[in-house]
């Protein structure tokens, strides 16, 4: 249940520094009884999920070093290297949209404006309650296609999701 919690609530180092005193507990807490030894079934499956875990957790850190080699590479303009680094850190993290950002504003930057929205339409479906997605997608209709329409709907769906704006206006008045 800690564990559970500490995915909704709380950042994943609470849980690196608890879990060794849960293990810790658990082990003094195991009851002596006559020994069983484990199936090749139950072993496999202990395995496959240490093996899931493990996987879960370098995922996300992975991706980003992929991210900074997308970034780097950006800078240094090699725009081809920047979209394979930032592809291979989306595959790593499925779920972050900072990958597909940066491999649209490479696609941008080599002119392939039909793909880098694309990757900008892509980040709005995978988190379509995030302002940032919206606004992104708002900037490249506004700056790449000068399309102000679209630019303007899609600001208005980033400032209507996004509360700050909303907060420090209330307090202003």
């Amino acid at each position: 249940a800690y564990g559970a919690q500490a995915l909704v609530d709380m950042p994943w180092q609470y849980v690196a520094v608890s879990a060794p005193i849960f293990l810790a507990l658990g082990s003094l807490a195991r009851r002596e009884g006559p020994s069983r030894k484990p199936g090749a079934l139950s072993m496999l499956a202990v395995g496959g999920v240490a093996l899931a875990l493990i996987a879960s957790l370098a995922s996300p850190a992975l991706a980003e070093r992929r991210l900074d080699v997308s970034f780097d590479a950006l800078a240094e303009g090699d725009v081809r290297a920047a979209r394979d680094a930032a592809g291979q850190a989306q595959a790593l993290n499925p779920v972050a949209v900072d990958p597909l950002f940066l491999e649209a504003a490479a696609a941008e930057a080599e002119g392939d404006y039909a793909d880098a929205e694309r990757l900008l339409r892509k980040a709005v479906l995978l988190q379509p309650r995030n302002p940032r997605t919206w606004y992104e997608l708002a900037r490249f209709e506004f700056e790449a296609r000068g399309d102000l329409d679209d630019a303007l709907v899609y600001a208005d769906r980033s400032y209507a999701l996004d509360s700050w704006p909303h907060v420090t206006g209330d307090l202003l008045n």
